[in-house]
């Protein structure tokens, strides 16, 4: 989706890190997975 695999990476890991942070947010009954799409597509 990036371009290349540098750029994937260094958004997994910004994606990931935001996750951390925001952890308080995070509501168990509902998927992980478009949580984290949630975050991730708000990267700039």
């Amino acid at each position: 989706m990036l371009g290349n695999p540098v750029d994937a990476e260094d958004a997994a890991q910004e994606t990931f890190l935001r996750a951390y942070d925001r952890l308080a947010t995070y509501e168990p009954d509902r998927k992980f997975s478009s949580w984290i799409l949630l975050i991730a597509s708000h990267h700039d």
